[in-house]
């Protein structure tokens, strides 16, 4: 099978003469060599032939062979022309109207103070209602048939807190500062509930005392009433400061988890990264460093294969990224240029995501820094040491 010719430009195509000279390039030359020639025979003075004879002649060779800033000659003064009895004063009119984006701004706004007056009207009728109840209880005006009406629990449970794991420090930056806000929020919104609690407890109590002091000796239907109104408003406060107590527990559990996320020691070494003496490097496959601060190592599965491109990225102890690059096909990797003496994580990652590293802490302090040799976690190496190891 013959190979198919080169595209070419068919449309700009152009017939050559003499070598890569075009016809185009030959009418300039002859252009100007017949104006010369035409001037020379002229009866004008010499003095004006001596000058006018040179400058046709380089003219035309001009507009044939010399290229203004890579464009031939005759269509730059071309563009002169053109862009010289162009217009370049341009006079702005308004023309009337309003703009569309301005009148959904609006909705927008209105339609958020909307729901904000909504929500307020809500919390109103929540308060109007705890109001009412208080004074029913106070004046006497619930009977025995007609229990207090419960207000529903305060359910709190842990579990909902245990989706919100501690920051793994084998993620990115990013994701820790995510995390890390969610525990922040959340022990937030327990401290919020504790305190709402809290006042549930104490207007409880008030309204059990004032039950108690309404408890009259002498009307055995409204005694019984009363202590019928005083069990229930008990067993309310007794719910609530159950709740509160579990409450506490959480807080004090979220807490420590939030203390436990900040100590330095969470940040170790793992077993699948060793650091191999700089004398036998080379024997074992790494790449050889003779500069400082440089960082080296080589990328293996959990069996010993090397894993070409795995990109790798050195960050600072705030979380910049400063080094980034990949393996090359044996698996090896070697920075381009030397780090600043500091403390700095280096976060390996899979394009294909099969294989999952953990964060290596490296301390650059001026001198030579042994290599590394680098173990990945596959999902077959999870497996086993799911079910072997304990």
């Amino acid at each position: 099978m013959e190979d198919h010719p080169i595209p070419q430009n068919v449309t700009g195509f152009q017939f050559r003469l003499i070598g890569t000279m075009t016809v185009k390039q030959f009418a300039y030359v002859a252009a100007g060599a017949v104006l010369a020639v035409l001037v020379y025979y002229m009866p004008i003075l010499s003095f004006i032939k001596m000058v006018f004879v040179p400058f046709f002649i380089l003219f035309g060779l001009g507009l044939a062979f010399v290229p203004i800033e890579g464009r031939p000659m005759d269509a730059m003064a071309m563009y002169y022309f053109r862009a010289l009895f162009a217009p370049n004063q341009f006079i702005y009119r308004k023309r009337g109207g309003k703009i569309a984006i301005a009148s959904l701004v609006l909705h927008k706004y209105v339609h958020l103070a909307f729901e904000t007056s909504e929500k307020h009207q809500t919390s109103q009728a929540k308060e109007e209602n705890l109001q009412t109840l208080l004074r029913s209880v106070r004046e006497g005006k619930i009977e025995a048939d007609s229990p207090v009406r419960k207000r529903r629990p305060i359910i709190i449970s842990l579990e909902e807190e245990q989706a919100i794991q501690p920051a793994v420090f084998d993620k990115r930056a990013t994701e820790e500062k995510r995390e890390n806000q969610q525990e922040k929020e959340a022990a937030q919104d327990q401290e919020k509930k504790k305190e709402l609690l809290d006042r549930q407890i104490d207007t409880l109590r008030r309204a059990l005392n004032e039950a108690r002091t309404q408890a009259v000796p002498h009307q055995a239907s409204s005694t019984y009433a009363a202590r019928k109104k005083i069990h229930e408003i008990e067993r309310q406060l007794q719910e609530i400061e159950q709740q509160k107590k579990q409450l506490e527990d959480d807080i004090i559990k979220l807490q420590q988890r939030l203390i436990k996320q900040k100590r330095p020691e969470d940040i170790i070494q793992k077993s699948s990264v060793r650091r191999i003496p700089i004398a036998i490097a080379q024997s074992v496959g790494l790449p050889k460093v003779s500069s400082p601060n440089l960082i080296a190592g080589i990328v293996k599965d959990a069996r010993g294969n090397v894993l070409p491109n795995i990109l790798i990225e050195v960050r600072d102890k705030e979380g910049n990224p400063v080094r980034a690059f990949k393996t090359n096909g044996l698996g090896q990797f070697v920075s381009a240029t030397p780090l600043l003496n500091g403390i700095y994580h280096i976060d390996l990652e899979d394009p294909r995501g099969q294989h999952r590293f953990d964060t290596i802490e490296v301390v650059a302090s001026g001198t030579i820094l042994d290599p590394f040799e680098i173990l990945s976690v596959d999902q077959r190496e999870e497996l086993r040491k799911s079910l072997f190891e304990t």
